[in-house]
């Protein structure tokens, strides 16, 4: 049944158009699932996935792994019975328990502005960092469509970002202080970092490559620390910092969802959950009768 899970892998990447990352961690759930039963995937019955669903509990997985590894086995038999592997999913009646999702951390207007005005836009690394800050902030990209980004991504003249993406591409609206920024670097700084001139890549490294993940990181929190913010700034805090700023000033959940390329409102609605934090957390501090 090996051939049914890696049909189930591609299923998730040609189909679904999931992340890499997200296939292979579904593919990994399954595999260590099949390790542990040590019988066919055909033969599987509700027994053996609450005894699994036990056995990861008792090894010490946290709730939130107990309930990936069940969403990943869903997936699967329901994947197995759409295409007719299996005529009884064994997943029908298990229950999934439902795990509070802490909220995400964002960094205020005032954060959010130190940290981007961090980089001392002097030299050609300061200018590209400065840029790559304002681009991931001013569009909610993740960092990995960040690095992907190529010079023709970019339309500066019309004011928008094309990101590519598994869904197909998104345009993304970009704002002066990113549009400037951007600028800025390609007419001064990229240039004079590459090696040669055949590479597409928007944002390089020093030695004239594509930026990595990485790169980025240590970019990042280097002027986490310049800035003197406390607060382990990631490039997905600034993900959704861009999120939560945009509603607070009015934008609507959808048009949000679709900058960011979420398909669900269910991934949009946490950040309408933080701002109502963040009013009764402002109402009890405020109130003199809270």
């Amino acid at each position: 049944m090996d051939a049914v899970i890696n049909k189930f892998y591609d299923y998730m990447i040609n189909t679904r158009h999931l992340a890499d990352s997200t296939a292979v961690s579904y593919k990994s759930d399954i595999l260590h699932f099949k390790e542990y039963i040590k019988k066919p995937l055909r033969r599987i019955n509700e027994k053996d996935v609450s005894d699994y669903s036990d056995y990861l509990s008792k090894c010490g997985k946290s709730s939130s792994t107990v309930l990936r590894n069940l969403v990943s086995l869903r997936s699967l038999f329901s994947f197995m019975e759409k295409h007719g592997f299996i005529k009884q999913n064994p997943m029908e009646a298990v229950s999934i328990p439902k795990v509070d999702k802490k909220l995400p951390q964002i960094l205020t207007t005032e954060e959010t502005d130190r940290l981007l005005n961090a980089p001392a836009a002097k030299d050609a690394k300061g200018i590209r960092d400065k840029a790559m800050l304002e681009l991931l902030y001013a569009t909610g990209i993740k960092v990995s469509e960040l690095i992907a980004l190529n010079v023709s991504n970019v339309n500066l003249r019309r004011r928008m970002l094309i990101c590519p993406g598994g869904r197909g591409a998104r345009v993304i609206p970009l704002g002066k202080q990113a549009v400037s920024s951007v600028s800025l670097y390609l007419k001064s700084a990229r240039t004079s970092m590459l090696l040669s001139g055949e590479e597409s890549a928007l944002f390089v490294n020093c030695s004239g490559k594509r930026m990595s993940r990485q790169g980025f990181w240590k970019i990042i929190k280097s002027y986490q620390a310049l800035s003197g913010i406390e607060k382990d700034i990631t490039p997905h805090m600034l993900r959704h910092s861009f999120a939560a700023h945009l509603l607070q000033n009015g934008a609507d959940l959808e048009s949000i969802g679709e900058m960011m390329g979420l398909t669900d409102t269910a991934s949009t609605a946490v950040y309408k959950k933080i701002l109502e934090n963040k009013i009764f957390d402002v109402y009890n501090k405020a109130h003199p009768r809270a």
